[in-house]
């Protein structure tokens, strides 16, 4: 299985990392500076250095995955973090979308973030185009509801 993790700097995404690191599962982090990483990742991970907002970087990180982890937060970036957010989780998963409709098959997103609000990703999600896991629920892929 191989996962992205996004937001792997932060206390939740460091850790996750790590959990992962110890399975047998291959990992690929998208960071903004991979300088901010800790040595043991970089040699342990597969790194994609960019953001939600570089369309290229953000494709490049996709693929091939079974399993996205959106973990990024934009608080303290500013007084209009919450729009940044909103921006963020709606690139994201138009990529997600984009990739999953390329390969034929389901990409995984869970995110445990207040940043992607359920509005976000309902529409996409009723199209049965990827599912989604939240920390507080669990729900199925169209194919998997029929």
């Amino acid at each position: 299985m191989k996962i992205l993790i996004t937001g792997s700097t932060g206390y939740i995404g460091r850790r996750l990392v790590y959990e992962f690191m110890n399975s047998d599962t291959d990992v690929r982090l998208l960071v903004r500076n991979k300088q901010k990483l800790d040595r043991i990742m970089q040699e342990n991970c597969e790194v994609v250095e960019g953001s939600t907002f570089d369309s290229i970087a953000l494709h490049d990180a996709l693929e091939g995955v079974d399993c996205a982890y959106y973990l990024i937060h934009s608080m303290g970036k500013g007084a209009d973090f919450e729009d940044i957010d909103r921006k963020s989780a709606e690139a994201f998963r138009e990529a997600c979308i984009e990739k999953r409709c390329k390969k034929g098959s389901s990409i995984w997103v869970v995110s445990v973030t207040a940043a992607l609000p359920a509005s976000i990703w309902r529409a996409g999600w009723r199209q049965g185009r990827y599912s989604l896991l939240t920390p507080t629920r669990s729900t199925q892929s169209s194919s998997e509801r029929e």
